[in-house]
């Protein structure tokens, strides 16, 4: 999704949870500044793993992965959950508020990580950017610039969705999300957290997927 197209999305979730477009811009600036020197995979590098291929999002419920055929995405908390089936994800789509050790850990395995900025984050981007030493890339939602990407998306599981739909993906299949029932998080408030929810579900409700 182009920004333009995608920019119509944010602002209505910029007004509906209050948030800070600028601090949005200043976390993006930040990562940027922290990618610098890192090993940084592009779009066109996404598209070449992604295009005309199966893929398949794990969410942070993922018990049981199908037979293999699939790109595979990570994204929440499932990263480790893939990790101890022995799996590593082609990709992990984070913005850093679930089990980084373990994105860490895949990175350094050939998993290639996008890091979201936003304004809630920046501490995050500031801790952990650096550790990551295999290929990674960097997200925001506002308008993007150099070596930063958009393809619209707001939480982990919608924007993995964004992505493949943007780079061409034959077929998208969703396993281990519960949009009614979030996974609770340290520190994290658990009614903002179903609300993010209900605006992920819909903006999936977009593309034509299929949860397994």
């Amino acid at each position: 999704m182009e920004y333009r197209e995608w920019e119509l999305y944010y602002l209505r979730i910029l007004e509906d949870f209050g948030f800070d477009r600028e601090k949005d811009v200043e976390a993006g600036k930040i990562l940027a500044e922290l990618l610098k020197g890192h090993d940084l995979v592009d779009f066109s590098a996404l598209r070449a793993v992604i295009s005309g291929k199966d893929v398949l999002i794990t969410g942070p419920l993922t018990r049981k992965i199908p037979d293999t055929g699939y790109v595979i995405i990570a994204t929440d908390l499932s990263t480790a959950i893939l990790l101890e089936k022995g799996i590593v994800p082609d990709i992990i789509v984070t913005y850093l508020d679930g089990d980084v050790e373990d994105e860490i850990e895949a990175n350094g395995k050939g998993s290639v990580v996008l890091i979201h900025a936003h304004g809630d984050n920046t501490d995050s981007l500031r801790r952990y950017v650096h550790r990551f030493k295999g290929k990674i890339g960097g997200t925001v939602q506002t308008e993007p610039f150099f070596p930063l990407m958009n393809f619209g998306g707001f939480t982990d599981g919608d924007r993995a969705v964004f992505l493949v739909e943007s780079a061409g993906a034959k077929r998208i299949y969703l396993t281990g999300f519960d949009f009614k029932n979030p996974v609770p998080k340290a520190g994290k408030d658990i009614e903002i957290k179903k609300k993010k929810l209900l605006w992920a579900e819909a903006l999936i409700s977009i593309f034509d997927v299929t949860y397994l």
